[in-house]
């Protein structure tokens, strides 16, 4: 297969036979999505004295575009529109090394030595020095297309059609496309194109008619089974940690709320000692944030609304006492509505008093410190009633900061930490945006009268509530 890809390269002119000392390295196969097998060129061997080894990582640093700029884009562009995608072909392999530098791109193979003359995979600045040409012919495109946002993210390019629409934007565009990569003798991947409303993009299904993003069924039980796996073994090894922490990051595209659990992951692997047999015992903060992953992961059913606008807005306010907690929630068109302008519409089966004594839970969070029972009291509001907030944006009001930190930060130190992993996992699960507010106390009195089971308060606030 090497020897069959070799020659494929040697026609192209990629490759050359060695006519001078060189600096070689090996050669490997991976597999590629499509079922068949990539070449690349183990520039990191030997451990720490590799090619790759002495170039500085500030030389093959990229920001990429982002899932979410697809998001915004497609929201932006409106019901129904178009997204297409196109591939460029062999990407890295189309851009020429510089003469001077390919001796250091050296290889073996059959009693002969190679050396690159177009980027190897392999080479950390390979995708670097790859972008630049993709900017350029970004640029490009941007410049002759205007009615079409322009994205690429290494060798893919997505266009999403702008508003006025386009009676047939695909035909337009490839036409210019077709023109652009041909003068520049760009080879096109046609077998990748995709275009229409729904299109797969950076492996997410994104559907501009239901506005939704849509994780493969297919990863998010891989990564479930992944996270589940981790967590029964007491060390990873690099490999393994890499895998998990490339699942993970992959499905935190859908579940936003997952994107502050894998910083964690990202310290521990950093951790690494040298060597690939190198293993490490799991700590703390990744088991805790494994444990996140996993429970969000088998709940969650892979759908991401990507319009802000079409989510329904709920407000829920919480409060907790020495006797109790209190909450109550209910929809309105804003996210800066207070309850008092809709306390006429407030209605008592949106709401709960929880005394602290009525179960083993409640005696257990009754001698808990106060902090502890606010975040519990938004974790009772979760378990009670967010089956009715399914891609909902929910403000969550309260008076206490250290809820209000927690919601902010997506953790907390200590116990209070447990019930705010427990409604994250719900939130995630759901889909369930969180917008936290922190009001005084003096503006929260129905909540606090519901803590304090203190019902002729409620019936002074709310005459129109019979019982709760």
């Amino acid at each position: 297969m090497i020897s069959a890809k070799l020659a494929e390269d040697l026609n192209l002119g990629r490759i050359r036979l060695a006519y001078r000392p060189s600096f070689v390295s090996p050669l490997g196969l991976v597999p590629k999505h499509d079922g068949g097998w990539r070449r690349i060129h183990d520039l990191s061997w030997p451990p720490r004295q590799g090619l790759n080894q002495g170039i500085p990582d500030t030389w093959s640093a990229i920001e990429y575009m982002t899932i979410d700029d697809i998001y915004e884009q497609v929201t932006q562009a409106g019901l129904g529109c178009t997204i297409i995608k196109r591939d460029i072909k062999d990407a890295f392999r189309i851009v020429p090394v510089a003469e001077d530098n390919q001796h250091l791109l050296a290889f073996q193979w059959n009693h002969s030595t190679y050396v690159e003359c177009c980027l190897p995979f392999g080479l950390a600045t390979a995708p670097f020095l790859f972008n630049l040409f993709a900017e350029a012919l970004h640029w490009i495109l941007q410049c002759l297309l205007p009615v079409f946002y322009i994205n690429h993210y290494l060798d893919d390019f997505i266009a999403i059609t702008r508003s006025p629409p386009v009676s047939d934007p695909t035909g337009p565009f490839d036409e210019v496309y077709n023109e652009v990569t041909d003068y520049l003798r760009i080879p096109r991947n046609t077998n990748k194109d995709q275009q229409g409303t729904c299109v797969t993009v950076l492996g997410i299904q994104v559907d501009s008619i239901a506005m939704e993003a849509r994780l493969p069924p297919d990863k998010l039980c891989r990564a479930t089974l992944d996270a589940a796996a981790a967590l029964n073994a007491a060390s990873l090894s690099l490999k393994q940690t890499e895998h998990l922490t490339g699942s993970l990051a992959f499905c935190s595209r859908v579940v936003r709320l997952g994107r502050t659990r894998l910083q964690s992951l990202y310290t521990f692997q950093a951790a690494f000692p040298h060597g690939r047999s190198a293993r490490r015992r799991i700590s703390h903060e990744v088991r805790d944030d494994l444990e996140w992953w996993r429970d969000s992961l088998s709940l969650f059913n892979g759908v991401l609304l990507i319009d802000p606008c079409r989510r329904s807005i709920t407000h829920l306010y919480t409060d907790a006492s020495n006797t109790g907690q209190g909450l109550f929630f209910f929809s309105s068109k804003s996210i800066s509505d207070c309850w008092l302008a809709h306390c006429h519409q407030l209605h008592p089966s949106n709401a709960a008093s929880l005394a602290l004594v009525q179960d083993a839970h409640a005696h257990q969070v009754a001698h808990a410190h106060i902090n502890t029972t606010e975040v519990d009291a938004i974790l009772q509001g979760f378990l009670l009633f967010s089956q009715h907030w399914l891609h909902h944006t929910l403000v969550i009001h309260t008076d206490s900061s250290t809820a209000h930190r927690g919601l902010s930060k997506g953790f907390l130190h200590g116990p209070p930490n447990v019930p705010l992993k427990s409604l994250l996992i719900l939130a995630a699960a759901r889909d369930i945006q969180i917008v936290p507010h922190w009001l005084p106390s003096q503006e929260n009195k129905l909540a606090d009268s519901l803590s304090r089971n203190n019902f002729q308060e409620v019936a002074n606030i709310c005459p129109h509530w019979q019982d709760l």
